[in-house]
């Protein structure tokens, strides 16, 4: 894979330690689109998620989808960057598949994603239990496993199922 241009990446060094460790998706994303390092936003963001997360525990039970993503679900992501992250993200909102489009497959893959959404946008887009950051302005894709902007159809994950999507308002001025 080949590194489409200089954007803004993560800084994901601990700053205790001075090592890498385990890097979640969720708040990589959110990192991301913020200009923060990511240890600043799994810190702060993790408090809210709990409290969150307990909240949720007490109306619909235990939930362990959230799991893979750092325990982040879509409503917690959105809360964390509007209280800590100075980003405003829009609504979640699922992708429907177009009705005239042929395929064997139901659901809308990463990798044609550019026939459903706008294009000169920054989105975080949740796929089967992971989370990335899409840009439209040139079609590319970071991820904490990559941690390189790379284009959307090159990507490992294009042709995983879109879950939901989120436009991002307001980016970090490293990203415009």
């Amino acid at each position: 894979m080949t590194l489409v241009c200089e954007k803004w990446t993560a800084d994901v060094t601990n700053t205790l330690s001075g090592k890498r460790g385990r890097i979640w998706c969720g708040p990589y994303a959110l990192a991301t689109v913020s200009g923060m390092p990511y240890q600043t936003v799994y810190e702060k963001g993790d408090y809210v998620a709990k409290c969150m997360r307990e909240e949720r525990h007490w109306r619909r039970g235990r939930d362990f989808t959230a799991r893979a993503t750092g325990g982040w679900h879509p409503e917690e992501m959105s809360e964390i960057a509007n209280i800590y992250c100075d980003v405003e993200l829009g609504k979640w909102k699922a992708i429907e598949k177009s009705k005239h489009e042929p395929s064997a497959t139901k659901g809308v893959m990463l990798g044609r994603l550019d026939f459903y959404v706008p294009p000169m946008r920054l989105f975080i887009v949740e796929i089967s239990g992971h989370y990335v950051t899409v840009d439209t302005r040139d079609w590319t894709v970071i991820c904490n496993n990559v941690q390189q902007w790379t284009p959307l159809k090159e990507s490992k994950f294009s042709r995983r199922k879109v879950k939901n999507v989120c436009r991002v308002r307001y980016i970090h001025d490293n990203l415009k």
